[in-house]
């Protein structure tokens, strides 16, 4: 975001709200639900790894020839992701935090976040935190641990179909570009059709997506201070256009299909609704 001189930054729960806020406003219509995307696992279990105050657990989730194992400490992101390729006749392996010979720990410069789920072989992370309204999400193959796709999703993504050599997803995509579509107009609108490959019409009604994401952070603002005036949310409104809202970087949201494998990433845009609305 980009702040006047002078203007103070808005706070990190403060965005929180105003991110889950967004993606009400501008979801278009709800995808498949996710939990249908992946395959359910044959079995879970969950250890408590002895006395803390805070968040000790270690869950690991079992499916034909593959083990995820997850180990969350509380802070934000996983403190350990790791996957344990099995053969089909094995039998199942204990979980503990000791790594299995095999087994695949997912390192840090490759991805942080969460088990998201299987298809498949292949196994799906999120990202630890979003970021611009969306949420980063990975996937790596489950037989050799390989990262082989990483994107950022608005909302769930819509369907996981595994290929020959591959798998396909469709989701719809958060693209953040280099300008903004409100300020920039005619001069900006090209770099998001040639980044993201979409057709050039029609232009997405950027202007109803910043207003609507300036009038809820107006009202939200208000709400925290327990003031329901009518001048309250002017003043709001006021400070927000002083702070520049306008020239943030725009983030463009389409469907688009991914044809996943080791020896290809393509990505297509598929057409439907686009919406638009400022990066933080």
């Amino acid at each position: 975001m980009i702040w006047a001189a002078g203007s103070a930054p808005m706070g990190c729960s403060e965005m929180r709200r105003w991110l889950l806020l967004l993606q009400i406003l501008l979801a278009p219509t709800a995808l498949a639900a996710e939990s249908s995307v992946f395959d359910p696992p044959a079995a879970t279990e969950r250890v408590t790894l002895g006395k803390s105050r805070g968040k000790n657990q270690l869950d690991c989730f079992y499916f034909a020839g593959l083990r995820v194992k997850q180990l969350d400490l509380g802070e934000v992101g996983a403190a350990q992701l790791a996957i344990l390729p099995l053969k089909p006749d094995a039998k199942r392996v204990a979980c503990h935090k000791q790594r299995e010979p095999g087994e695949i720990v997912i390192r840090g410069a490759d991805w942080s976040g969460y088990f998201k789920g299987v298809r498949a072989s292949y196994v799906f992370f999120d990202a630890d935190d979003g970021t611009n309204g969306g949420l980063g999400f990975a996937v790596f193959d489950g037989h050799d641990g390989k990262k082989l796709f990483s994107d950022v999703a608005f909302g769930e993504i819509g369907s996981a179909e595994p290929t020959e050599g591959g798998i396909r997803l469709r989701y719809r995509r958060a693209l953040l570009g280099p300008c903004s579509i409100v300020s920039g107009g005619a001069a900006c609108w090209p770099q998001f059709v040639q980044t993201a490959a979409v057709p050039a019409e029609p232009m997405p009604d950027c202007a109803a997506g910043y207003l609507k994401a300036k009038t809820e952070m107006a009202r939200g603002r208000c709400e925290a201070q327990n003031d329901k005036t009518p001048g309250c949310f002017e003043s709001q409104m006021a400070e927000l256009d002083r702070q520049r809202w306008d020239e943030a970087p725009s983030v463009l949201a389409y469907d688009v299909e991914a044809e996943i494998g080791h020896s290809r990433q393509n990505l297509t845009p598929v057409g439907g609704e686009r919406s638009c609305w400022p990066s933080d």
